[in-house]
C-alpha cells in the first residue's frame, strides 16, 4: 500500500512537471484588440523583416504607425492584452500603446486566426521583438 501511494505521488509530480514544461501556445483571445495567430514554432525564429513604429490602438485594433503607413501586427497568441495598462505582454516583452515597438517577422495574408473587425490593411506576422531599436 505504501509503494502504491508513493508511485501515485511520483506519477502526479511527473504529470504536473510535464504540464508545466509544455511549450504549447494558448488559444487566441477573441476579446483582444491585437490580431493573433497560434504559433507553431519557437519565438524568435522565422522571417527577419522589420516592423518599427509607434504602437497605436485605433478603433479597437492594435496597429503600428510609421511615416504615414499603418500596419496590423499579428502577434502569437502567447501575448496577453491588459486593457487597464494598455499593454501586450509575452516572452519578456511589454509593448505599450503610444510607445515605439521593434518587431521582426514578415508580411502575411493567411495565418491570422483572430482579426478584430476594425483591423484593416497590410498584416505583419510577428515572430520576434525587442525593446530597443535594431542596429544597422
Amino acid at each position: 500500500m505504501k509503494n502504491a501511494r508513493r508511485a501515485g505521488a511520483v506519477a502526479a509530480v511527473v504529470l504536473v512537471l510535464a504540464t508545466a514544461c509544455t511549450d504549447d501556445p494558448p488559444p487566441v483571445d477573441p476579446t483582444s484588440p491585437a490580431a493573433s495567430y497560434v504559433r507553431t514554432g519557437p519565438w524568435n525564429e522565422g522571417d527577419a523583416a522589420a516592423l518599427d513604429g509607434q504602437l497605436q490602438l485605433v478603433d479597437g485594433c492594435l496597429v503600428v504607425e510609421n511615416g504615414g503607413t499603418t500596419t496590423v501586427p499579428v502577434f502569437p497568441s502567447d501575448f496577453a492584452w491588459d486593457p487597464q495598462a494598455r499593454t501586450l505582454e509575452a516572452f519578456g516583452l511589454t509593448l505599450t500603446v503610444g510607445e515605439q515597438v521593434y518587431l521582426g517577422g514578415g508580411v502575411t495574408s493567411s495565418v491570422t486566426e483572430h482579426l478584430p473587425d476594425s483591423c484593416s490593411g497590410e498584416q505583419f506576422l510577428v515572430q520576434s521583438g525587442q525593446s530597443e531599436p535594431r542596429e544597422g
